[in-house]
């Protein structure tokens, strides 16, 4: 007998606006198009349930299968906003179900996990979103996992983030790059949190980072945007940590 559990998912950050329909359609879309070989007529979705509360559904599929097949689509960007694809809490694996590891969608995972590489991003402006963050961190290389921790009851960002690059040569680089480079009228300021690593220097603008920002003409677009919105003269401080298990 087919636990019901193992045909759900969790779905968190979805944006207000957005209809069982919609959510749906769109899950929909995106599992058809990457199962193309499924011979079943119909939808995969069965059932959408949306706590517009805190902004979050549980997805009923037609199999486990489909369910496990939709855990690919953790950091799948709605409206702006990705979603955080999980498991429910009463979840029993069956053991078979295990993530194709030939399956690559190129999404950037919502879920960070705890490494050596994992960077903590505080003191972002409210106004930011999630691709608007991934602009600017894409700038030193492709991410491989990156969360926007948002109010559960407002859906606003509560300016801290977290994210892992793909390649983890890259962190350093990254986080000394960043360090003191101006955003707007905020400055970036870049510290590892574990006191056992050198931190940055608090010394010029690394160069090759800013040219690099200065090349990416979306990247200067945003930065211009956030200045142009910026509520008070005051200097809001980037904090870019590398946490260490």
């Amino acid at each position: 007998m087919l636990i019901r559990s193992q045909r759900r998912l969790y779905v968190g950050n979805i944006p207000a606006q957005t209809t069982e329909d919609e959510l749906a359609e769109f899950f929909n879309t995106a599992l058809l198009n990457v199962n193309s070989s499924v011979k079943q007529e119909g939808n995969p979705v069965q059932s959408v349930t949306i706590n517009r509360e805190k902004a979050y559904a549980f997805l009923e599929l037609r199999s486990s299968e489909e369910a496990t097949l939709g855990m690919s689509f953790d950091g799948i960007t709605l409206s702006g906003q990705a979603l955080r694809v999980r498991r429910p809490r009463d979840y029993y694996p069956s053991g078979e179900e295990d993530l194709d590891p030939t399956l690559n969608l190129n999404i950037v995972s919502t879920n960070v996990g705890d490494s050596p590489y994992k960077i903590f991003i505080g003191g972002l402006p409210s106004n930011l979103n999630e691709d608007d963050v991934k602009e600017i961190l894409t700038t030193f290389g492709r991410l491989k996992s990156f969360n926007l921790v948002r109010d559960s009851q407002t859906g606003v960002s509560k300016g801290f983030a977290f994210c892992e690059y793909l390649d983890p040569d890259v962190t350093d680089n990254a986080c000394a790059s960043l360090n003191g480079m101006s955003v707007g009228d905020k400055i970036l300021v870049v510290q590892r949190a574990s006191s056992n690593c050198k931190k940055p220097s608090s010394g010029p603008v690394n160069q090759a980072a800013a040219n690099m920002l200065n090349m990416s003409v979306s990247v200067a677009q945003l930065l211009a945007q956030v200045a142009g919105t910026a509520a008070r003269p005051c200097k809001t401080a980037l904090y870019i940590r590398r946490y260490k298990v």
